[in-house]
This record gives C-alpha cells, sequence and structure tokens, in this order.
C-alpha cells in the first residue's frame, strides 16, 4: 500500500472518530438507564430501552409486590386519616396548656385517650390472644401521657393526677411502679409523683403509728404530729397542714389556725415545690376571716392566674366579695367571667348568687330554674334557690329544694365527688324546721322529716343565726337580707 493511500485511510478514520465524538457531545438529556442516548420526548428513556423494557416479562414476585404496595398505601391513606381527630385534639390541649386552661387541657386529652380506645376497638381482639398489628398503631405516647398528667396535677393537685390517671389500672402500689415506670420517671411527672409518693408516705405513718394520741384533745393530736417532724421519710408541709385540720377539727381560734397556715407557706416556699393545691383555699379563707380581705383575694388571685379554668377560686373569690358588702366588686368580677367563660355552670352559679344578694329574687329564680332543667343545677345551685324561697316564707319550696340539693351531694360523695355537705345540712336543719312548723304535711312528708329529725338527734348545735330564725326571733328574711346575707 502506497504511503499516500495510508494518510488518506488515517484521515478516514480520524475523520470518523472526529464525527462520533461530536455526536457524543451533542447528548444533552441522557437516557436514565443506559446514558448513551437522549431521552425520547416526554420519556426517561431513550428508544432502545423503552423498547427492552416494554418487551420485558414482570415476574410474579413483581407483580405480588406491586399489590402488596397498593394495599399498603390504602392502609397507610385509612391510618392517617383515623388519626386526624387524634392530632386535633391534642392541638386543641396543648393549646389550652399554653394559656394555663388546665380544666379545657384536661378535657380534650379526655377525648383524645377515648377516641384512642373507640379506634383500637374497630380491630377485633380477646383478651388473651395476641394484639393485632392494627391496634398498635391507635396509642398515646409516653410524651402526650405526661402532658396529660401535668394538666390533671395542674387542675386537681398529684394526687387526684395519680389517682385517676394511674392507680385505676392496678390492684397495688408495687405494681403500679412497676407498669408505669417510664411515665413516672418523665421529666414532667417526675415532681408530681415525688410529692405524691411524700404526701401518702406521710399520711400511712400518722394513720398507722403505733402509738396515737393519748386523749382525744386538741394538744394531745398536736403532740402526736409534732413526734414525726424531725423524721426526714416525711412531708414536712403536709405535716403542718395536718395541725391546721386539727386546730380546724376542734375549732381553735382564728390565730391558732393561721399559725399552722403561715408554717405550711414558709416550709412550702424552703421545699421549692408548689404545695398550694393543698392548704391556699384555706389560707384565703381564715385570713378573710381575720378581716384581712385583700390579702386573701390576693391568694386566691395567684391561684387563677395560674389555672384560668379554677372555678374553685373563681367561686371563692365572689364569695369573699359578697360576704364583705363588696357586691359591686364582686358584680364586675363575674361580668368579666361571663365574657370569658359565660358558657359554665359555676359561671351561672355566681351570676344566680349576686341576683339573691342584691334582692333580684325574680331574675336569679329564672336563672336558678332554667339551670335545674338543663341539668346545670350543683347541690349549691339548690341552695341558693332554697335561700330566696326562704327570705319569700315559701317553706315548702325552700325544703324541697334543698332536700334535693342534700341527697344529689350525698350521693355524690359515695362516689367521692369531694363536696362539702356543711353549708347544705344548715340549710337543709333551718328549712326542714319551718315547713314542719309553719305547712301541713302529707303522710309522705311526715315521714321524710321524722328521718331528717333523726338526722339531726339532739346533739346537733344550729349558731346563733339559725337559732334565731328556728325560735322566731328573727326572720328568715332578716336574715339573708344583711350582714353577709346567708345561713352560714
Amino acid at each position: 500500500m502506497s504511503e499516500n493511500k495510508k494518510n488518506d485511510l488515517g484521515k478516514d478514520k480520524s475523520k470518523k472518530k472526529n464525527k462520533k465524538n461530536a455526536e457524543a457531545e451533542e447528548i444533552i438529556n441522557p437516557c436514565t438507564k443506559c446514558a448513551k442516548h437522549n431521552c425520547m420526548d416526554g420519556e426517561d428513556y431513550c428508544e432502545e430501552c423503552l423498547i427492552k423494557m416494554l418487551n420485558t416479562r414482570i415476574t410474579f414476585a413483581g407483580w405480588l409486590a406491586g399489590a402488596v404496595s397498593l394495599v399498603l398505601s390504602v392502609v397507610a391513606v385509612v391510618l392517617v386519616i383515623m388519626h386526624v381527630p387524634c392530632v386535633a385534639l391534642s392541638i386543641r390541649a396543648e393549646s389550652a396548656a399554653r394559656d394555663n386552661r388546665w380544666m379545657d387541657a384536661c378535657y380534650y386529652y379526655n377525648q383524645m385517650e377515648q377516641t384512642v380506645l373507640d379506634l383500637k376497638a374497630t380491630f377485633n381482639w380477646e383478651t388473651d390472644k395476641e394484639e393485632p398489628v392494627l391496634r398498635r398503631f391507635f396509642m398515646m405516647g409516653t410524651n402526650t401521657k405526661a402532658k396529660m398528667f401535668e394538666s390533671y396535677a395542674k387542675m386537681y393537685g398529684p394526687l387526684v393526677a395519680v389517682e385517676n390517671l394511674l392507680t385505676k389500672d392496678y390492684t397495688t402500689y408495687d405494681a403500679m411502679v412497676k407498669g408505669e415506670s417510664k411515665l413516672i420517671e418523665h421529666k414532667l411527672v417526675k415532681p408530681y409523683w415525688e410529692m405524691y409518693d411524700s404526701v401518702t408516705y406521710t399520711q400511712s405513718a400518722l394513720i398507722y403509728a403505733e402509738e396515737q394520741p393519748e386523749e382525744d384533745t386538741y394538744e394531745s393530736s398536736i403532740k402526736f404530729i409534732d413526734s414525726f417532724k424531725n423524721r426526714t421519710d416525711i412531708d414536712s408541709v403536709y405535716l403542718a397542714y395536718q395541725k391546721y385540720v386539727t386546730a380546724d377539727y376542734y375549732n381553735q381560734s382564728c390565730e391558732e389556725r393561721i399559725k399552722w397556715l403561715n408554717e405550711c407557706e414558709k416550709l412550702a416556699e424552703a421545699s421549692g415545690k408548689d404545695y398550694k393545691w393543698m392548704y391556699y383555699y384555706d389560707y384565703a379563707d381564715v385570713l378573710n376571716e381575720q378581716g384581712k380581705v385583700d390579702e386573701a383575694i390576693a391568694k386566691i388571685d395567684l391561684l387563677i392566674s395560674e389555672n384560668q379554668n379554677n372555678f374553685n377560686a373563681y367561686t371563692q373569690k365572689c364569695d369573699i366579695l359578697l360576704t364583705n358588702g363588696r357586691v359591686a366588686e364582686a358584680e364586675k368580677f363575674v361580668g368579666e367571667l361571663n365574657e370569658k367563660h359565660g358558657n359554665y355552670t359555676e359561671t351561672k352559679a355566681m351570676q344566680l348568687k349576686i341576683y339573691r344578694y342584691k334582692g333580684e329574687y325574680d331574675k336569679a329564680l329564672v336563672l336558678g330554674e332554667d339551670m335545674l332543667k338543663n341539668y346545670e343545677g350543683s347541690p349549691e345551685v339548690y341552695r341558693q334557690i332554697s335561700l330566696i324561697y326562704l327570705a319569700q316564707g315559701d317553706y315548702r319550696s325552700a325544703f324541697e329544694h334543698i332536700d334535693i340539693g342534700y341527697t344529689n351531694a350525698y350521693n355524690m360523695n359515695y362516689y367521692n365527688a369531694g363536696i362539702s355537705e356543711e353549708d347544705l345540712v344548715k340549710t337543709l336543719y333551718v328549712c326542714a324546721k319551718l315547713f314542719e312548723a309553719n305547712e301541713k304535711l302529707s303522710d309522705s312528708e311526715k315521714a321524710t322529716m321524722a328521718n331528717i329529725n333523726e338526722m339531726f338527734g339532739t346533739e346537733y348545735e344550729p349558731n346563733a343565726e339559725m337559732k334565731a330564725i328556728v325560735s322566731g326571733e328573727k326572720t328568715a328574711k332578716e336574715i339573708l337580707t344583711q350582714g353577709d346575707y346567708d345561713l352560714v
């Protein structure tokens, strides 16, 4: 081959190589499979790879995997939809907690817990069998349970939180500690649990001590309680509070009772823990009794600032203002509550009480009877209506209402409702005596009165105002339209 021909062939090869390289450089949308050719318009693959894939048969395993993926996708969508109500309730609960609306938070967490239980119940399961996998998708995590516990503790105190949320599922203390160990150690729960443990241990130590008070006297009882104060395993604040409870039980002076409450305050501050749930309501009452009204209200206002749903505190503040003749302040206070909590039964009950204090009996009775029709009447609502009828001289209606109110409280307390019956009992006594003395009784009413008289017996000692009304020295209207406007 001549030299010229070789050169020509070399040039041809070089041209082909250059042409091939030029073509490679023009690939701007490479095939996702081979990367050697451009993709077809609107596709992710080149023509050659696309033809190969279309002619490839899908194996049974491939079909099965696709079917499983589709089923799992449907299940996932269904599970997400079913969880939506729980998520919504969780958001509401956390929003309420941020605003210190602890009763609302408790309500939403309770609704969430019930929703979870209802969702779990949609999957059949026998207790002794292995739990279906799908049921396990519906549960409240430890963090959510801890937030729920915190809401209960803020609203009702640590003792009620433990009793309502933990003890119900266990028969012994050890079983509860073991079963709820993860929750108990949670940072939101641990402080309240430690307080619960400390207080209940001290309760047991006092109850089951080998040496009980020598005599049934105030001095002997205080000496017995003091015998525990140097023990490091005892809750000192609870111990001081028991001294107050003892002083109150033995009708000690206001100064003696406030002494023990001051000790509670001092010890609580030193502990760095929040014991207000234990003694602050009593503290406010005794300060009010001493005539230190503004100090009493300051204690209540502190409780309110920490819990915007604290209707016990709202009611106590209203009562303190009313019993001190500060009716205009009470009316303003309840008016502001109506703007925020007008749909709550407790707010309506306070409004009813203000109407009665102002002598606006018609308004009070309309509101009160409307509450009773709508099942919003607490025992105290029945008592307030009873006092109105008592002031009007309608002893039959007064007795009928207080009888229902007291009976309701008694039945509710059978289930540990914690309703104070003291004011109800005093009102029942006066209404029963005036009803018996001034109305013609049927045989069934006579039997009812006989039971009530037997309940009070001969040892019951009414206060001075109650005696004055029953004896006829003063009318009920006189007592109920002056002073503290009440029998208690």
